[in-house]
């Protein structure tokens, strides 16, 4: 009887806990995020791409943030195939380098530790990637304290870019970040 009481109650503080409010409040939130990105249609950049970001802005209740960001994208070169695409090259190297400008619109759905989020980024890239930037995502966050949370989320990049005429890319990208 011990026994089931106390497991009863041990679930009961890792539900209520999983619950707890979100924290989130009326003012400054900023994020710095890590991505990988698989491309799905790009004929002249590389397969995949590595994505850093900071986004800074409001919280504007416990649920809406918005912002603006920028960050640093970066196309390697496929290095199992060494596949040599038309306009692939920039000046000699193996990559190509955009820097995306970018609003940033977020809802946190649930006013819990542990919560889903959707989120909107869009603007425009610049470098040697040139041309439009948008990013919708879904994710979940993770409050680790009162400061500090852990986001996983789930991104459809889509960008022009222009190196001998414009094209679009269609990517798949995974991002894990930090907020404070």
């Amino acid at each position: 009887m011990k026994k089931a009481l106390f497991l009863v109650s041990l679930c009961f503080a890792v539900a209520t806990s999983a619950f707890a409010e979100n924290g989130l409040e009326r003012g400054y939130r900023g994020f710095a995020d890590f991505g990988l990105c698989t491309q799905i249609n790009s004929s002249t950049l590389a397969d995949y791409a590595f994505e850093f970001t900071t986004t800074h802005g409001m919280q504007l209740n416990k649920h809406f943030f918005v912002g603006g960001g920028t960050g640093l994208m970066i196309y390697e070169e496929d290095l199992n195939t060494k596949k040599d695409r038309i306009g692939y090259y920039a000046n000699d190297d193996d990559r190509q380098i955009g820097i995306p400008l970018y609003a940033d619109i977020r809802a946190d759905i649930l006013d819990t530790k542990i919560t889903p989020f959707v989120e909107v980024r869009g603007g425009g890239i610049v470098g040697q990637l040139n041309g439009y930037y948008f990013a919708p995502s879904v994710g979940c966050r993770f409050k680790l304290n009162d400061k500090l949370s852990l986001n996983a989320a789930v991104s459809f990049v889509m960008h022009s870019y222009k190196i001998d005429e414009t094209e679009e890319s269609y990517g798949c990208m995974y991002r894990i970040g930090i907020e404070w």
